[in-house]
């Protein structure tokens, strides 16, 4: 039981972490389009 817990628990960060990610992809793409030298920062 404890060791599916743990598997849960994993897959859930996972899953946070993964938009999370796709958040502040969206958030430097907005950047990147006002701002040129946005990029240089993101890269």
């Amino acid at each position: 039981m404890e060791s599916s817990l743990d598997e849960m628990v994993k897959n859930f960060k996972l899953e946070i972490e993964h938009l999370n990610k796709k958040f502040s992809l969206k958030r430097t793409y907005k950047i990147l389009k006002n701002n040129e030298k946005g990029k240089l920062i993101s890269e």
